[in-house]
């Protein structure tokens, strides 16, 4: 008798209240004294947590955040009672995924979506903003480019005489380099199947700059500039996965 009073009296209530009633009148319906021992429990720890959900309810306590007689609670204490309203709130939020499934799977993998670009985002901003260069001291690199008038900060494009008449009046940098991406891919062929390779074309000082030596062979000097001669360097990805490591 006494149930079925209480589920009514929880029904009639505000959440979370009438969340535990429902949840109540569903495990009533299959077992009443599971679903009595159930709601004993839940009322205790409802119990537990109405002072914060009253303050919580007045407005003043930011919800999961209590702060009530903080003048008068240890550093433990408050934490304590921070993390009893934290467990209480992640108990409704799983009981509701529970009584409705589908919109809690939703829920989830949204969740899991975001938390994934997130990452993702940070990752890449990361490696790209805040991760140093892998190169010896990468903190006095430094790029050249002229600006445009009409945007100050601008790159802009510059032509081969330009980079000359630069590389000629440098008397600021240790090393100065020409690099573009453009075009960015080559195919090679020739040996076995045709593989798509990454490039970028450069000039001599470029590897000095960046303070990175040859394992075989050399890089760019100044004297491969001139004529036809089409001088390559291979990264040691490309020479050990295409190549076979062969120092030939």
């Amino acid at each position: 008798m006494w149930g079925g009073w209480v589920e009514s009296w929880l029904l009639s209530r505000e959440p979370p209240l009438r969340d535990v009633g429902e949840l109540y009148r569903e495990r009533r319906a299959k077992n009443r004294r599971r679903a009595a021992v159930w709601l004993l429990r839940q009322m205790w720890d409802l119990g537990r947590q109405l002072p914060a959900l009253w303050l919580v309810r007045r407005g003043e306590v930011a919800r999961l955040g209590p702060r009530w007689d903080e003048g008068r609670l240890s550093r433990s204490q408050r934490k304590g009672r921070g993390m009893d309203v934290w467990i209480g709130a992640l108990r409704f939020a799983f009981r509701g995924l529970a009584r409705n499934p589908a919109w809690g799977l939703a829920v989830l993998v949204t969740m899991a979506l975001g938390t994934g670009a997130a990452t993702s985002l940070f990752s890449v901003s990361y490696s790209v903003l805040f991760q140093p260069l892998p190169y010896p001291d990468a903190q006095e690199l430094v790029r050249v480019h002229p600006e445009s008038d009409r945007e100050p900060g601008r790159p802009v494009a510059f032509s081969v005489p330009d980079w000359e008449d630069w590389r000629d009046a440098n008397s600021t940098l240790q090393h100065l380099g020409l690099y573009t991406t453009l075009p960015s891919d080559l195919v090679l062929t020739g040996y076995g199947d045709a593989v798509e390779l990454e490039t970028a074309y450069v000039t001599s000082g470029f590897f000095e700059a960046l303070a990175v030596p040859a394992s075989f062979g050399t890089v760019l000097r100044a004297a491969d500039e001139d004529g036809d001669n089409r001088v390559v360097v291979l990264s040691d990805g490309v020479w050990r996965r295409v190549f076979g490591a062969d120092p030939e």
